[in-house]
């Protein structure tokens, strides 16, 4: 890489194999933080960004809290003292491990389909079966995605909650954009597929972010003010099902998937 060049958070992204969250997250807490910004107020980077993220990975992977790392990175901290620590510990440190996906976990699944349910319960007999699902999931970085399996999960959720609901019409769309707009990233949008669901003769739309788990501003922008204007001017029926949220169902998922994974530690 030219020495010189800066990079989108999502080439960023492609580049370290981190997702464009996660970065983010670094960036925010000021563990990598943007080189400067482009005219736009996007973020950029350069290539000491990369080795800074690689860097951090590693530590993390030794289990290395956030401030701990901030100080190494910053030289206000060697690994030699960390390792020194870690070892009058004794092995006595939290060591990170990670849960396996779920999104594909029956109470998952059916913490969904309650919630979108609801969505469809409130459209007349008459035009519910003719309703269109859109389920969607934050957009990523195309050439990030052909190398993990986001798409293949986040169709497959749909499909299980649409075979759930035993509603035929439905569809995928991505949201919240960011980063180069050269850069390709996982289509169709959001937008363009409430006009799609009109123009295929659909009266109404339930829509579901089943990729993210609570009602943050991405969902409460992205949805509820674009996505519905843009359903409005369609002349598109408009409905947005809540996110998972604390839903008892998604709260009972997540302590299976913690317990069993830390029976499987012990």
């Amino acid at each position: 890489m030219n020495g010189d060049t800066l990079y989108s958070i999502g080439e960023l992204a492609e580049r370290t194999g981190l997702t464009v969250k996660t970065i983010r997250f670094y960036s925010d807490q000021g563990i990598v933080p943007p080189t400067e910004r482009s005219p736009a107020g996007y973020r950029l980077y350069d290539v000491t960004a990369v080795a800074r993220l690689d860097f951090v990975r590693t530590l993390r992977s030794l289990g290395l809290d956030l401030p701990t790392i901030r100080k190494i990175a910053d030289r206000e901290l060697s690994l030699p003292d960390v390792a020194a620590a870690q070892r009058e510990l004794g092995g006595n440190y939290p060591k990170i491990d990670y849960c396996p996906g779920w999104h594909s976990q029956p109470l998952f699944i059916q913490a969904w389909t309650e919630l979108i349910g609801m969505e469809l319960g409130k459209i007349s007999p008459a035009r519910r079966g003719s309703a269109t699902l859109v389920f969607t999931a934050h957009s990523v970085p195309a050439a990030m995605a052909a190398g993990s399996p986001y798409v293949a999960e986040i169709h497959e959720t749909a499909r299980l909650i649409a075979a759930q609901l035993r509603h035929d019409r439905w569809s995928v769309a991505y949201q919240s954009r960011s980063g180069n707009p050269r850069e390709p990233w996982l289509e169709p949008d959001i937008l363009s597929v409430v006009r799609v669901v009109k123009d295929q003769g659909a009266e109404e739309a339930v829509i579901a972010p089943i990729g993210f788990v609570c009602d943050h501003v991405e969902v409460l922008y992205d949805l509820d003010v674009e996505a519905r204007k843009t359903a409005e001017e369609a002349r598109l029926g408009f409905h947005r099902t809540r996110c998972v949220n604390d839903h008892p169902l998604f709260v009972r998922m997540m302590a299976d998937v913690i317990g069993a994974k830390l029976k499987a530690c012990r």
